[in-house]
């Protein structure tokens, strides 16, 4: 992923910035970087297709756009081939992050298999774990985190895997890191928000009760001097009844 995470903070909440993005809205915006990446995609695409023209798809490129069309058939049969599996894209991310990133289960668990390494990070200290926050499935997380991967890995940002689910909103995701014995009080490094701050900001009324179910730390406070009960206060959101207990 490009460049570091653009974060806003009104006050001191930890949110993707996005022109659109509703902060009542279900349906969360990716982290920033995710946003950028997504932004190159055609470009990056447009450059390997002219490549393609004067010279033959090299099989790196070829196991990559299998992942990328979700094309299972070709890419198991250049897996099967040997070919090497700590190879890097042009963002730095391995195989086994984009199938993670896809939501590809089945071409994660054949990369494990074969090998690829679950502890790789990208350049700017993603993990698997971090593509997989995004994807709603309890399995896929669950054989990223059983391969080796670090649940608890922060990144260039100091965002574990769990700020990246509790920002998009992925409960399965939240939940999985929870039952592996993820830190579910981690702060990230910028704004000093936890998970509980996230789904506060978004006053994920499903998140904030499941984080205070398995008694996460309410009284942590971020940059801003709020804790998360108060943010919720300042912001005149619904979730706050749920921290009159």
């Amino acid at each position: 992923m490009l460049g570091g995470a653009i974060l806003t903070s009104f006050p001191g909440v930890l949110k993707p910035r996005t022109a659109s993005a509703s902060l009542w809205s279900p349906v969360r915006p990716a982290p920033t970087r995710v946003r950028m990446k997504n932004a190159l995609r055609p470009f990056i695409a447009a450059l390997a297709l002219a490549c393609a023209c004067a010279h033959a798809q090299a099989p790196a490129e070829a196991l990559f756009r299998s992942i990328e069309n979700g094309d299972f058939d070709q890419f198991s049969r250049l897996v099967d081939t040997g070919i090497d599996l700590s190879t890097n894209n042009k963002l730095g991310e391995t195989p086994l992050y984009v199938a993670a990133e896809k939501g590809q289960l089945e071409m994660a668990k054949l990369l494990i298999a074969k090998g690829a390494d679950a502890k790789a990070r990208t350049p700017n200290g993603e993990t698997v774990l971090h593509a997989a926050a995004m994807i709603e499935s309890t399995s896929l997380m669950t054989a990223l985190i059983e391969a080796g991967a670090d649940k608890n890995s922060a990144n260039n940002d100091g965002e574990t895997p769990l700020h990246w689910a509790a920002m998009t909103g992925t409960f399965l995701a939240v939940k999985a890191l929870a039952d592996a014995g993820a830190d579910l009080d981690v702060q990230d490094v910028r704004l000093a928000n936890t998970a509980l701050h996230a789904a506060v900001s978004h006053d994920d009324i499903a998140l904030i009760h499941y984080l205070i179910s398995k008694n996460v730390r309410t009284d942590l406070r971020n940059n801003a001097g709020l804790t998360a009960f108060e943010l919720a206060q300042s912001r005149g959101r619904g979730s706050v009844k749920l921290f009159e207990r």
